[in-house]
């Protein structure tokens, strides 16, 4: 049986103008996702220039007058997307037009997986992206461990980039742990939320690790509520 993936996307009104860059990227896709829903903090419907029939996939952006923090943004995303997948990602960022596709293959291929972390490309000088391979895709297994601070590190090779924010989850972990919406977590919601999730399967083969750079990210520091 085939799978359904679906994109939920953090945003509050200052992003509202890069979020157009992101949804284009999303149009590019080798695999459009099943259905994309964006939370919006801070923001109204009028301060919104993008709507579902801009793009060919199923599209559906919330405002919401208040300020909201990532976690409770992502917490309501998460509820509605209704996918078998869940892949977070950020408003100022951009997708490896490969991403979905990539994504969803591993889960296709690894069914006990719960948690699938990429590699990124940070501050990319251009969009010349790579081609990756789709059919065969290196993905490592129960690849990390939480060192004394907090972080989610790989086992093996350090230096290769993690990023937590853009994670993808099956929808029935979103059962057993959601993103911390409190101040304890600002800043550091996506690191808690995934280290939750692989201290619970730790030595399994529940959680994964793909080396392809499948963000390009554009660092900037807009944790706390927006």
């Amino acid at each position: 049986m085939s799978l359904t993936i679906g994109v939920v996307i953090p945003c509050y009104k200052p992003h509202i103008g890069v979020l157009k860059r992101l949804l284009d990227s999303i149009e590019a896709q080798s695999r459009k996702p099943d259905m994309v829903v964006v939370s919006c903090s801070s923001s109204q419907e009028e301060d919104m220039p993008y709507k579902s029939s801009d793009y060919s996939y199923p599209l559906k952006i919330f405002t919401h007058s208040e300020k909201r923090n990532t976690a409770q943004n992502k917490n309501y995303g998460s509820r509605i997307v209704g996918t078998d997948i869940i892949s977070y990602f950020d408003a100022d960022d951009i997708m490896h037009p490969q991403r979905i596709e990539v994504i969803f293959n591993v889960f296709m291929k690894n069914s006990n997986l719960k948690l699938l972390l990429h590699s990124l490309k940070l501050n990319p000088p251009d969009f010349n992206y790579p081609t990756y391979e789709v059919q065969s895709i290196p993905v490592e297994l129960d690849p990390f461990f939480i060192c004394h601070w907090g972080a989610v590190n790989l086992k093996h090779e350090s230096y290769r980039a993690i990023h937590n924010g853009h994670n993808a989850i099956r929808k029935d972990i979103f059962n057993e742990v959601q993103y911390i919406e409190s101040d304890d977590g600002l800043g550091r919601e996506d690191t808690i939320f995934n280290r939750v999730l692989i201290q619970k399967y730790q030595n399994s083969q529940c959680i994964g690790y793909c080396p392809y750079e499948l963000t390009w990210y554009f660092p900037s520091s807009t944790g706390g509520y927006r």
